[in-house]
Formats: C-alpha cells, sequence, structure tokens
C-alpha cells in the first residue's frame, strides 16, 4: 500500500517525537540528581549538621591533636603524646564557621576561638606535666600550623574553593534542566499529535527514572557499594560515610515523588480518547 503524504509527515512526526523522548530522559535525570543534590550536600545547613554529628570528625578531631602535639614537641615543647589541645566542641564549632564562610564564598575563617582554648589547654598541660618552656614560641608555631592547614590547605585551596562551586552548579543544573525540559516537553507535545500519547510517554519515562533513582539511592547506603565508594571519596572516609547515609533517605524521596507524579500523569492519559489516526491506522492494519 502506497502511503499518503499525511501518512508520511505523520511517521516523521513520531521519528522526533521519539527523539525529542530520548532528549527528555536525559533532562529528567539530570533535574532529578540535581534536585537531590541541591537538597542535601547542596543545602549549607543540612551540609553541617551531619559534618557536625560525624563520626569522621572525631577521626579528623584526633588526627588534628597529633599534629598539634608533634608540632609543639618540635618547637621546644616535651608534651605527652596523651595529652589533649583540642577537642570535638573546637572541631565542631570549626566546621560550622567553616561550612557557612565557604557557602558565602569566604575562603578565610577566624581562628580566634580556637587558638584561645590551644593556648589554655597548653598552659594546663605545662602546668600538669611539670615543663618549663617558651610557651609564646609553642603557641606561635601552633597558631601558624592552624593557619596554614584550615585556611590556606582547606579553605583556600580545597573545600572552601569547591564547596561553592558545588552549590553553585547544583543550584544552576536544576534551573537550566528545567528550562530546557519545558522547551523538549513542548516540542514533543507538538510532535505527539495526541494529549493521550503524550502523557503516556512523559508519565511512563517519569515513574521508570524514579524507580532507577530509587534503585540507586538505595545502592549508595548496601555494605559493599557504601565501603567502595566512601574510601573513594576527597574527604574523611568516616565522614563520608556519614554523608552518603544521612542523604539517602532524601535521595529516595526525591525519588518517590518523582514516581508519584509520573503515575499521576500516566493515569491522567487512561481519561482522554485514543487518536482518531490510531483508530483508522489500527483498522487498515487489520
Amino acid at each position: 500500500m502506497i502511503k499518503t503524504r499525511t501518512q508520511q509527515w505523520r511517521a516523521i512526526s513520531r521519528s522526533w517525537f521519539a527523539f525529542f523522548t530520548m532528549i527528555f530522559w536525559v533532562l529528567l535525570f539530570v533535574e532529578a540528581f540535581s534536585t537531590g543534590m541541591m537538597l542535601t550536600v547542596g543545602t549549607p545547613a543540612r551540609t553541617e549538621q551531619v559534618i557536625v554529628k560525624s563520626k569522621g570528625l572525631v577521626q579528623m578531631t584526633q588526627s588534628l591533636n597529633r599534629e598539634l602535639i608533634d608540632t609543639a614537641n618540635k618547637n621546644g615543647a616535651t608534651l605527652n603524646p596523651q595529652s589533649t589541645l583540642v577537642t570535638i566542641d573546637d572541631t565542631q564549632r570549626l566546621a560550622s564557621k567553616m561550612v557557612t564562610a565557604s557557602a558565602d564564598n569566604q575562603m578565610r575563617v577566624s581562628l580566634d576561638t580556637i587558638k584561645e582554648s590551644i593556648a589554655s589547654r597548653l598552659q594546663k598541660a605545662a602546668a600538669d606535666q611539670g615543663q618549663n618552656f617558651d610557651q609564646k614560641k609553642v603557641l606561635t608555631s601552633l597558631t601558624t600550623f592552624l593557619d596554614r592547614e584550615i585556611n590556606q590547605f582547606v579553605m583556600s585551596e580545597g573545600w572552601g574553593r569547591a564547596y561553592p562551586l558545588l552549590v553553585l552548579m547544583t543550584q544552576t543544573a536544576v534551573i537550566v534542566a528545567a528550562i530546557l525540559m519545558v522547551i523538549v516537553l513542548l516540542i514533543m507535545l507538538k510532535t505527539a499529535h495526541s494529549w493521550r500519547r503524550f502523557l503516556v510517554v512523559t508519565g511512563r519515562s517519569t515513574y521508570i527514572m524514579g524507580y532507577m533513582g530509587g534503585f540507586m539511592a538505595v545502592l549508595t547506603t548496601a555494605s559493599p557499594f557504601l565501603g567502595a565508594i566512601s574510601a573513594r571519596m576527597p574527604v574523611n572516609a568516616e565522614l563520608a560515610r556519614d554523608l552518603l547515609l544521612a542523604y539517602s533517605p532524601l535521595w529516595q524521596r526525591v525519588a518517590g515523588w518523582t514516581i508519584v507524579i509520573g503515575l499521576v500523569i500516566a493515569a491522567l492519559s487512561h481519561f482522554l480518547p485514543r487518536p482518531a489516526a490510531d483508530e483508522s491506522e489500527s483498522v487498515n492494519a487489520a
């Protein structure tokens, strides 16, 4: 049977519809992923809340305390390795300042509070251990070490520089992907020639993407994958593990809402009549 010009035109439209459907899948993935990241890592208050309660911060506090003792001993002191110069309360306050400052694109944080705490504990440790050394010289070396480690390595060259870019990227990706999705959906509606076909495809695509996202969110917290992922992140492994465990439930909720939206859209299509073109083609095929 020779196809009419209308049938040929409709076949071309369906090809474009399939093409833009694939683009819609990509944009939908970017939108869902970026939204999940924006609501978790890209939200400074939520990130700060996870970090200050993380077991990884305890490990980082212990490591910082050892480095401070080593620095003090290299500059004239002979402190006991079990001495305490910095506590978890100090690092929690410092972590909160660092997250807030980096979110505001500031490359430095004030270290006055933690320096005062270290000075007080250094004086107490010297008295308790019966040591007589130049505390001013040792304290100067400790403050220099802190400023280099925190403000230079972490804030200026590490977390402080990367985090504001991450926040900006997630917010930008959400906005740009949403705008492009609207444009692609309008093109899909035009080439579908039917509200029913348009809603069926977009609805199914949406809830399938939601199922995939939910599976990935659950998979990241599974024992074999959690250790592998956290070990490869550029932060303390325990801190990375706590971040993933804290963020996974929200990622799953984002996936759940994506599934619900997709099911609602697909369900709406069943209240619409089948396109007349589809019915005529099915009759001709018979």
